[in-house]
């Protein structure tokens, strides 16, 4: 070991040590298509690592958690997602018309439960005060939902609970599994070799998760996680 990759995010930070140096893969688009269903559950992973990173990096106490749902004749099929999200592109030009600076990322859910299959949204945003009347006069296809997250310490984590399922879901084949919009901070992505600079990173915290694999390409590796925000 003695190869970190540390991807920051507000206080949480991501630590991967790697006992090789990490190559790239081959593949053009073509063989990813090929081998979608394949790889669904592990893009699915990687699609919920990126928003999870995104909402930390961008959002915390203070913003607002929203469920967008569609009422029954608001589209022709509650189930079609490319008919679904045509309304969801027509709501975020209005939001944007009356907030042009509102940050978002949006994810997609299936109301599988009761196998009914309709979609629905969940986003988490930037805006200041609105009543919810007029929320959901913007919105124009049904319920709007907000929840307080003033008592959520790791709100990526929480936003991606919501997409565990539908990210690697098979309708969402050829099309978005979120949206993001705005002008949205990167995480902040280091390498090092300096153990020391890694601990200048963490501090004192303590894991609050850890797992070790590995694979051909860059042996063995341990991925640990740290909130900063959290005490012993």
């Amino acid at each position: 070991m003695g190869l970190f990759k540390i991807i920051k995010t507000g206080h949480v930070v991501e630590i991967y040590e790697f006992e090789r140096m990490p190559c790239k893969r081959g593949g053009g688009r073509g063989q990813q298509s090929e081998r979608w269903e394949m790889y669904r559950v592990w893009n699915g992973k990687r699609v919920r690592d990126r928003v999870r990173r995104l909402v930390t990096a961008n959002f915390g106490p203070g913003d607002k958690f929203i469920t967008l749902t569609f009422r029954d004749g608001s589209v022709y099929d509650l189930t079609d997602v490319q008919l679904c999200y045509k309304m969801l592109d027509r709501f975020l030009k209005r939001l944007k018309r009356r907030f042009p600076d509102v940050k978002a990322v949006i994810v997609p859910e299936f109301q599988d439960k009761h196998g009914r299959g309709a979609v629905h949204y969940h986003m988490i945003c930037n805006l200041s005060y609105i009543p919810h009347k007029d929320l959901e006069a913007l919105w124009g296809c049904g319920f709007v939902g907000i929840n307080c997250i003033d008592h959520v310490d790791n709100i990526g984590a929480y936003v991606v609970k919501y997409m565990s399922k539908s990210s690697s879901d098979r309708r969402l084949k050829g099309l978005k599994s979120y949206y993001r919009v705005g002008k949205l901070k990167e995480p902040d992505v280091n390498w090092t070799d300096d153990p020391a600079e890694v601990k200048g990173e963490i501090g004192n915290a303590s894991p609050v998760f850890q797992s070790q694999y590995g694979d051909d390409y860059h042996g063995r590796i341990l991925y640990s996680q740290y909130n900063t925000m959290r005490k012993d």
